[in-house]
């Protein structure tokens, strides 16, 4: 007996996915014919990222000097890739402003606290000087 099978190409994966699988009903386990996902930790998700982090970016920094910038092989992708760096060098900038203002602050209150401290002292010596 022979099995005819036709494959089809999958244009939305929400019909892919088991539905059971989602609600923790699903009997088939690894018989089911539907997609079973997996969430990934946090903690390992950021591990894997970590460890093709500088792989990645040499891969992608010998992409960009391949394809020129000018009109001519530039994609989309190069594109997205910028402004996701630019975006987080932007918000890197502003929390380090933010720091700083922070900083500058909780200075200009230490020293405002010094000058009073400095103030008082010579107070209490000029009334100290008068009595004498």
């Amino acid at each position: 007996m022979c099995i005819i099978v036709d494959f089809l190409p999958v244009t939305g994966f929400c019909e892919a996915t088991c539905r059971q699988y989602d609600e923790n009903t699903c009997n088939h386990g690894g018989y089911c014919n539907f997609m079973h996902l997996y969430r990934i930790s946090w903690s390992r998700r950021r591990r894997s990222h970590s460890r093709s982090k500088s792989r990645r970016f040499r891969r992608f920094r010998t992409n960009c000097e391949e394809h020129s910038y000018g009109g001519h092989g530039h994609s989309k992708r190069y594109d997205d890739r910028d402004n996701y760096h630019e975006g987080r060098r932007k918000r890197n900038k502003e929390k380090r402003a933010k720091i700083e203002q922070s900083n500058w602050e909780r200075e200009q209150q230490e020293n405002a606290k010094i000058i009073d401290k400095y103030v008082a002292n010579d107070n209490i010596e000029n009334r100290n000087n008068r009595y004498v």
